[in-house]
């Protein structure tokens, strides 16, 4: 079984890397828990080294989780945990969070 991290491009309106979406990505068809514990040991391999071997080049990330490890609520908690206790991959971005506070207003009032 191949499995493997992939690194795609997110381009700005001047075509710029502004960042880049990472997902898991394995060729198994097998039972599900294990594709999530494969998925989940690569994501934390990717957060561990996230500072140290340029890999990001410093951009902004999405990391896509499987549905079922969001459903378990496990790749946002652990995603929050480590940012949190890491505050070397804490860069302020008023823009980006001005953009994210206005994503959150806009799906409560959904509800």
């Amino acid at each position: 079984m191949d499995n493997y991290l992939v690194k795609q491009p997110i381009h700005d309106e001047k075509n710029q890397t502004w960042a880049y979406e990472v997902l898991y990505n394995d060729d198994s068809f097998g039972d599900p828990d294990t594709s999530d514990y494969l998925a989940a040991s690569a994501i934390e391999n990717l957060l561990m080294q996230i500072n140290n071997d340029g890999y990001l080049e410093n951009k902004t990330a999405f990391i896509t989780f499987t549905p079922n490890l969001l459903m378990r609520n496990a790749g946002v908690r652990a995603s929050v945990e480590y940012f949190l206790s890491h505050k070397e991959t804490q860069t302020p971005d008023p823009e980006f969070d001005a953009f994210c506070d206005r994503v959150v207003k806009l799906v409560e009032s959904w509800k």
